[in-house]
């Protein structure tokens, strides 16, 4: 059943992993206790919806792992990796999106002096990757794009309207983002901005 349910975790946001692995809520509490006591796993509550969590691995590794490894060791064990490169091509968009998110929420944290915690907010209808709360108790909004594709002005304006339908104030946004920013975006007030250059900070 642990093996299921961090297969569960590694394939999707977190969200959704006990759905995924096809466990009851009990068993799959009773599996995130131990691996997380066993320093697999870690709790992420949702920002004012506390009450709401997702799962998330302490490493990137352990979630690649239990992602393509794991579930098809008996072929990679033999020298069989055929399996293994087509699952990993099929969901290599998915998984890098969701370490492209995490890198960014330790960005921010690490990068912005005000910065006090980054989480994500989500219901059923919406979900936003990046909410920061700051030491003077504003918030920024922010999400990112991890495509070559330049994220323009557009990008802040749908991110304005999902804070707005998730009674959100945003004080600023934060946006991140792997193709960089179209000139009319790099004029916009109260608009942090970073790319995959600033993320390389990270491994300094």
């Amino acid at each position: 059943m642990y093996h299921k349910v961090l297969t569960g975790v590694a394939q999707g946001d977190g969200r959704t992993a006990f759905k995924r692995a096809n466990v009851s809520p009990v068993e799959g509490m009773r599996a995130v206790e131990a691996m997380s006591e066993a320093g697999f796993l870690r709790t992420e509550a949702c920002f004012k919806n506390p009450d709401q969590e997702r799962l998330s691995f302490t490493l990137p590794f352990f979630r690649f792992w239990f992602a393509f490894v794991s579930p098809l060791f008996k072929g990679i064990i033999q020298g069989d990796y055929t399996e293994f490169a087509t699952h990993f091509a099929e969901r290599k968009g998915e998984f890098t999106q969701r370490t492209f998110e995490q890198l960014s929420q330790l960005f921010i944290l690490e990068s912005l002096p005000e910065a006090m915690s980054v989480r994500a907010f989500w219901n059923s209808n919406l979900y936003i990757p990046l909410i920061v709360t700051c030491k003077e108790g504003t918030t920024l909004v922010g999400t990112f794009k991890h495509s070559v594709q330049k994220m323009k002005k557009s990008d802040l304006s749908t991110l304005q309207s999902l804070a707005k339908n998730a009674n959100i104030h945003a004080d600023g946004y934060v946006l991140v983002a792997k193709g960089g920013f179209s000139s009319e975006l790099k004029n916009q007030p109260n608009v942090h901005l970073f790319t995959l250059k600033h993320l390389k900070r990270l491994m300094s």
